[in-house]
Formats: C-alpha cells, structure tokens, sequence
C-alpha cells in the first residue's frame, strides 16, 4: 500500500515487528561460549593439568624406577632383613638393616620404598639387596631378586601411564588452540585424546597395584 515501504509483522505477543528491527537478531554475533568460539580459558586449564600430570609422571618414574635401577646397575650387593612393618593412615611403613655381603658396609636403619618388598615376610627374614652408597643424601634401595625387580619395572610402567595422561591433556589444549569447536575434525581429533586418557588411568591403576600400590 501506499506510504508503507518495511512489510511489517505481527510477533508472537501481538506487537507489530519490522524487518528492519529483526536484521540485528539474525545478523548479531553469538553468545559468548557458543560451539564455534574458542574457549582460551578451557585451553590454559587443560595445557595446566597436562603439565602438571607430566611433572608428577617424571617424578614417579625416577622414584620408582630410575634410582632402584641406578642402585641395581652401581650399588653394593648385600642382605636386607625386615625389622618390623606398621600402618598409618592405610600405608605400610617396612623398617630393618642392611649390611653388605662382605661386611664392610652396614645401613641400620633402612625404610623400604616399596612395601611390596616385605610382601610375605615376617621380622628377621631376609631377602637380597642393593644399595648405591653415597656420602650424603638418599641412598638407592632396591632388591635385587626376581620378585624386586619385577616390582621395580611394574612401578616404571605405571609412572608411563600418569605420562600418557599428561600427554593427553596437553593434546586437548592443542585443539582447543587450533580447531573451533564446530569444526569436523573437532569431534575426530577428540576420540583418541579420551581414548588415551582412559588407557593411561588403567595403566597407571593396574600396574602401579601391582608394583606395590598407589602410594608405595
């Protein structure tokens, strides 16, 4: 009609909408955190917890793998007896002696690292021991039988897995960094980041049971 250049129309609740006054809705930017932002914040926490899980990893794994190994590799032989073995707060504390196998070096007081080192055993049994003698500090500890080494490699593969985790999470941070979350590859690039923390909890869990338990 005459005098009438914007059609006009009637919304919902009876009030006459133009569609001049309806192209800002449809043209406006999304709401923040909308699937196709990136989420900086999301980013920098995971990059954080990957960092964190690979410095936890690391110290796992020179704990309780590198130094028993290193006592393995340049320690002195001897025999550890078992003194006595208590529990606090659901954790085993194994104490006893050590003394080399030519009686030239004596450790009195020795704490196993591992309490499955005394698994099976009552005070004054014994079992084969290294122990790298230093001047000063922490001297590694390890036993030297099949039983103590096996525990040694269970303990180094579950220190792998808190690695695979942190490798993971820093993976996560790289996609959120590089791809929006509408993106195709977003969901396929996620698949086998969730998949490889899964796989690293259980090789954390199973391994690091059956090296000593979590906190051994």
């Amino acid at each position: 009609m005459p005098g009438r250049d914007k059609p006009e129309h009637d919304d919902h609740r009876g009030e006459t909408v133009t569609d001049s006054e309806q192209a800002p809705a449809k043209q406006g930017q999304r709401p923040a955190g909308q699937s196709g932002e990136r989420q900086w914040g999301r980013v920098l926490g995971a990059l954080a917890g990957g960092a964190l899980m690979l410095f936890m990893g690391w110290g796992f794994f020179d704990d309780n793998y590198r130094q028993p190994q290193s006592a393995l590799k340049e320690g002195v032989p001897g025999v550890y007896t078992l003194g006595h073995c208590t529990k606090s707060r659901g954790k085993s504390y194994c104490g006893g002696s050590w003394r080399s196998n030519d009686g030239r070096v004596v450790r009195d007081q020795v704490e196993l690292p591992n309490k499955n080192d005394a698994s099976g055993l009552k005070e004054g049994q014994t079992f084969p021991a290294h122990i790298r003698v230093r001047e000063s500090g922490i001297e590694p500890f390890a036993r030297s039988d099949d039983e103590g080494r096996s525990n040694i490699t269970q303990k180094g593969i579950s220190a792998a897995g808190v690695g695979v985790i942190g490798l993971m999470l820093v993976g996560f941070a790289g996609r959120g960094a590089v791809l929006r979350r509408d993106a195709k590859a977003w969901g396929a690039v996620g698949v086998p980041l969730w998949l490889g923390v899964a796989a690293g909890i259980v090789i954390y869990v199973v391994w690091a049971v059956m090296g000593g338990g979590f906190w051994a």
